[in-house]
């Protein structure tokens, strides 16, 4: 499956890890298929295209390169990226999920990894 919300950009292509392009905030990433209508991913059917895409591998993590997906939240609440990382693992899968606190944008791996902080998640 070839969904737009996981669609790997040409700029973002990195053999190392799973690049997801998507719009997101703290808490949802944001339904690119349905152009732009404000519908957020459920992070169970994101897993699963992702784990279904051809570019996914069970040892290299998924990178969210989404606006705040990463930013720590108060009271427990799960950010995007720790929702998507417990969906991958319900799904069965072993992948970290990495997303920023920032605002970030897509351009070549060496220039993104560098320029924003970093969060690593995993699923439980």
């Amino acid at each position: 499956m070839d969904s737009q919300s996981i669609k790997n950009g040409k700029l973002a292509d990195d053999p190392e890890e799973f690049i997801l392009l998507t719009h997101a905030n703290m808490f949802e990433i944001i339904d690119k298929r349905k152009s732009y209508s404000g519908d957020v991913m459920d992070f169970d059917e994101l897993a699963e295209e992702i784990m279904n895409h051809k570019k996914y591998n069970i040892n290299i993590p998924i990178r969210i390169l989404g606006c705040d997906a990463g930013r720590k939240t108060k009271d427990g609440i799960p950010n995007a990226a720790k929702s998507l990382a417990d969906a991958i693992k319900r799904n069965g899968g072993e992948n970290d999920v990495i997303a920023s606190p920032e605002k970030t944008y897509a351009t070549t791996p060496d220039i993104y990894k560098k320029q924003f902080k970093w969060w690593r998640f995993k699923g439980q």
